[in-house]
Order: structure tokens, then C-alpha cells, then sequence
């Protein structure tokens, strides 16, 4: 039993015992004034009850004494009862969509990019937009002719010089104010939720990387009823890489409940986790090897093609506490899964060829 599973267990047996016997006792208080909780009330149906010789009559005294007797049974198995009720499963039920929207949310969120401001009339000064006059555009251009005259006055003069928008707004009281004057709207205008732009996939040979590593690779390997894609083999450790191809986006799961084998969930349907399969795999394979007299470690990695682990960062841990590599190639998200070549990027020692035709006898593999 896990440390988890037995708080859980003793938060069921203290809540229930509580509210079990305070019921029990309103129940006997409201129908025979009899309190559970007061000694004195127990010594008189000892003394004056059972060693005088009380004999029970009435269904008014033989329900009170039946409730006595059950009180013990009904309390045990309604504590047994409650412990097989899937509370997590019942949570993700009705709690589901607020769970699965928030993750959508922020991956919404994160697809927000900002396009950078274009330098602002301080630095570069902006040409003059015809449609915002109420001039033509003949008194426009002797506007700017007159501005440029008076431009270079105020240089000769050392002054400060104005651009023309300003002169013109200024003596002119005509309202020529261009898009780049106010640097809040400009944000604001510039801040866009383009469309997220398809990720490119991720290139990698498997087989190759694997074997500059220095393993021996077996692909497609089938051990009786039990399939992996690839057995990568070193001197004493057997790396046992399983490929995820499944589409969408999954809700990751490893924790195990009433014996049950954990699930992975998408916004339609569920399975069971392939972290939890390949675990599965691996340590058949092993004992099989361990009967023969073949001692081999074991690496389980789980190689997410497609599709997308919308929790896969906060899974990090729990998979780690696995002792499970879980990474990703080809189109699989998301970004804070490495990718394959970098997983398994680990020297290893050869293994014989008399080790490699040994397990292969013992697996049944040609």
C-alpha cells in the first residue's frame, strides 16, 4: 500500500466513523433516550438488564436491542464500501471540461505572439497621409515647402526643429495627426492573435541514433502476445523503445486505483497509458531473460510521434519516479518533451554476438 493510498484510506475511516456515529447515536437518543457515549447508560442495561434476567418483549425493545447488535457491522461495511468507490474517476467526470478548457486556454494563450512596434515619428519621421487633410493636395505640398523653409531657419538658428505634422497642427489648426503619434493605440494595434503556424516535424532516424550509441537494434520484436518496436541491446542493459502514434491531445495519468491500470483521457475517450504498457512489456521480457540464467537491465522509452501531452510537464517528475524516458519525434507535442536523438544520447558497451544470438533463442526471436 502506498503512503497516498493509506492517507486517503484514513481520511475515509476518520470522516465516516464521525458522522456514522453521530447519527447513530441522534437515531437512539430521539428513539430510546439511550446517549452510546455515556458509561452509566451501558452499566445499567449490564446490571439491571442482563444480570437480573430482562426478558425482551415488545417490538419497541427488540428493535433497540437489534440496533445495539448492528451497530459494529453496519459501521465496518460502510467503511469497506466506501473505499471501493472510484472518487478520482468521479471527479475527472464532472470536472472534465473545467480541467480540459483551462489547459486549452493556456495553450491559446501561449500561441499569442506579438508582432514588433514599428519605430515611433521620434526616430523616423512618417510621410504625410493625403486622406487625412482636409486640404488638397496642392495646398498640402505648399504646407510641407513652407515647413521645410522654416525647418531650416530653425537649424541656422540652432533651435529645436518641429516636423511637419507638428507645424501644421500648430499654425495651421488642421487636425493631421498620423497613426504613429500615440505609442498606446499603436501597441494595442500591433498585438494580433495571428493563427498558429503548423510545426514543422521533427526529422530523426531512430535505428541510426540507436546505433551509434553502440546497441544492437531489433525492430518489430514479437514475444509471444507481447509487441515493441524496438529492442536496442548493450552489453548488460536492453533498452525497450515503444512508439505513441495516437492523434489529439491527452490527459496523462499514472496513478494506479483499485488495482486498475491507469488512463490516459482526450476530450472523447480514453486508454489505458502506453507508459504503463511498455512497463508491462519490459518486465516480462526480463523474467523470461532471468529464468534463462541472461541478467539484463532495463530502459523504457516512450516515443510520442503524434498527438499532444497537454500535462507532459507536470508528469516530468511522476515519470522520472518510473525510471521511464518519455520523448518525442516526428510531430509529437509538446516542446518540453525532448526529443528522441537527445533522450538517448548515451554511450553504451557493445554486446557480443554469442549475447545477442542467446537472447534471441530465449525471446524466440529470428
Amino acid at each position: 500500500m502506498t503512503l497516498k493510498l493509506l492517507g486517503r484510506n484514513t481520511f475515509i475511516f476518520v470522516i465516516w466513523t464521525l458522522i456514522y456515529f453521530y447519527c447513530f447515536n441522534w437515531f437512539l437518543v430521539t428513539n430510546w433516550s439511550f446517549h452510546i457515549f455515556y458509561g452509566w447508560h451501558w452499566r445499567y442495561i449490564i446490571q439491571q438488564w442482563w444480570y437480573d434476567g430482562w426478558v425482551i418483549q415488545g417490538t419497541y425493545y427488540w428493535t433497540f436491542v437489534i440496533s445495539l447488535f448492528l451497530m459494529i457491522p453496519i459501521w465496518v461495511i460502510g467503511y469497506c464500501v466506501l473505499m471501493t468507490i472510484p472518487y478520482k474517476r468521479i471527479k475527472e467526470k464532472l470536472f472534465w471540461n473545467l480541467i480540459y478548457n483551462k489547459e486549452a486556454d493556456a495553450k491559446k494563450r501561449e500561441r499569442k505572439i506579438r508582432v514588433p512596434k514599428k519605430r515611433s515619428h521620434k526616430e523616423t519621421r512618417p510621410k504625410p497621409i493625403s486622406n487625412t487633410f482636409s486640404h488638397s493636395v496642392q495646398k498640402t505640398s505648399d504646407l510641407l515647402k513652407t515647413d521645410n523653409f522654416m525647418i531650416e531657419e530653425d537649424n541656422k538658428a540652432g533651435g529645436k526643429s518641429l516636423y511637419p505634422s507638428e507645424r501644421t497642427r500648430d499654425d495651421f489648426g488642421v487636425n493631421a495627426e498620423t497613426p504613429f503619434d500615440r505609442e498606446e493605440e499603436n501597441e494595442d494595434f500591433m498585438s494580433l492573435n495571428l493563427p498558429e503556424e503548423p510545426k514543422e516535424p521533427v526529422v530523426e532516424d531512430l535505428n541510426k541514433i540507436m546505433q551509434e550509441t553502440g546497441c544492437q537494434v531489433l525492430a518489430d520484436v514479437v514475444v509471444g502476445d507481447i509487441q515493441i518496436d524496438w529492442l536496442a541491446i548493450a552489453k548488460d542493459k536492453i533498452y525497450f523503445i515503444q512508439k505513441d502514434s495516437e492523434d489529439g491531445e491527452w490527459l496523462a495519468d499514472e496513478e494506479r486505483f483499485n488495482n486498475e491500470d491507469p488512463l490516459w483521457y482526450s476530450e472523447s475517450s480514453h486508454r489505458v497509458s502506453p507508459v504503463t504498457l511498455l512497463m508491462q512489456k519490459q518486465e516480462k521480457i526480463l523474467a523470461l531473460l532471468n529464468k534463462a540464467g541472461i541478467q539484463m537491465t532495463g530502459q523504457c522509452i516512450l516515443v510520442k510521434d503524434k498527438g499532444t501531452i497537454i500535462n507532459a510537464e507536470d508528469m516530468m517528475a511522476t515519470w522520472a519516479e518510473l525510471k521511464v524516458i518519455v520523448c518525442r519525434t516526428n510531430l509529437g507535442q509538446p516542446d518540453e518533451l525532448p526529443i528522441f536523438g537527445a533522450a538517448f544520447s548515451m554511450e553504451n558497451e557493445a554486446a557480443s554476438q554469442e549475447t545477442i544470438n542467446e537472447l534471441k533463442q530465449v525471446l524466440g526471436i529470428k
